[in-house]
């Protein structure tokens, strides 16, 4: 199974690779994390800016009930 980074509302492979997820306990591998590249992270932060303003907009009581 593929490891995927959820951006802008879609999943994407990791433009700059994986790195291993270590157990600290035992020093194995145990997974495999996609790297965003560059331009994946600057898409991820521009998305994210787009939602705060919807979210800041959003009423407090609207917003309790979805949460």
């Amino acid at each position: 199974m593929s490891k995927l980074l959820f951006i802008d509302g879609g999943w994407h492979s990791g433009e700059a690779g994986e790195r291993p997820i270590t157990d600290p306990a035992t020093g194995q591998t145990v997974g495999m994390c996609p790297i965003a590249s560059d331009a994946q992270i600057d898409a991820a932060l521009a998305s994210a800016e787009r939602g705060f303003a919807i979210w800041r907009a959003t009423s407090a009581l609207e917003r309790s009930n979805i949460l």
